[in-house]
């Protein structure tokens, strides 16, 4: 059975253009071609059936609401308050990508002596394992407020395989989770403003018409990080865009 390593197949399909896929650059080789969402950054066997199963039932069953929620929000009247299952859920699936993420599980097989005793296998399963538990992940969470970021631009949001990424908006830290073209996971330090008006007290953050280089500035910033990670892919169903962050 072939895993998706880090990224779940369902919010994959949210950046396919129909049932054409999209296009997706390589990180190791440079190379921009066609992908799919079944077989995009997979690995035979790479899961047990018994994490695969987990997986599905914690993060991908309940990311299907999330999923509906987010291509829903941009069609919906503002002030839009979010209820707190909603963020439940955004909170769990962004754990999820860390937990996943093969930096993550490079940097532990690195230093640890004992994992030298474990099948491949089960070294990926035992990190989903314990670092969807880890406390540090829920302190490092409980210092952001998580909200939504809306694109109204024509230029899409692309994605990431590692899913979250970083920036900063006068000297605000800020991190992006997309969910589909025009709506990501939004996540700013508690406690910052970003602007000096009633925009940060917002649930939503809108990305409005016309500000389509700030939509490319937020895209660079999702390349930059996939380029650091050293594997991986960012998918686009438009090529033009890709070619013109590689080519930034």
């Amino acid at each position: 059975m072939k895993s998706h390593i880090q990224m779940p197949k369902c919010v994959f399909k949210e950046f396919a253009k129909d049932n054409n896929g999209f296009y997706k650059y390589n990180i190791q080789n440079g190379v921009i071609n066609r992908g799919f969402p079944k077989s995009t950054f997979t690995e035979e066997g790479y899961y047990s059936d018994t994490m695969e199963k987990m997986l599905n039932r914690f993060v991908e069953t309940p990311l299907k609401k999330l999923l509906d929620f987010a291509r829903e929000l941009s069609t919906q009247s503002l002030p839009i308050i979010l209820d707190g299952e909603i963020k439940d859920i955004a909170l769990v699936f962004v754990k999820s990508l860390i937990a996943r993420s093969p930096t993550l599980y490079s940097a532990v097989q690195k230093n640890s002596f004992f994992f030298q005793f474990v099948s491949t296998q089960n070294q990926h399963d035992i990190i989903v394992n314990y670092a969807m538990k880890e406390k540090t992940m829920e302190e490092l969470f409980d210092k952001f407020d998580i909200s939504f970021m809306i694109n109204e631009t024509v230029t899409p949001f692309v994605l990431p395989t590692r899913g979250i990424y970083e920036y900063q908006i006068n000297d605000v830290l800020c991190m992006n989770v997309p969910l589909n073209t025009q709506c990501a996971i939004f996540l700013k330090e508690k406690g910052k403003t970003i602007h000096k008006s009633n925009y940060d007290e917002a649930e939503i953050a809108i990305l409005p018409e016309g500000f389509d280089d700030v939509a490319m500035k937020i895209n660079s910033y999702a390349v930059q990080r996939q380029i650091q990670d050293k594997t991986g892919y960012v998918v686009c169903h438009k090529k033009e865009i890709l070619n013109s962050l590689v080519n930034r």
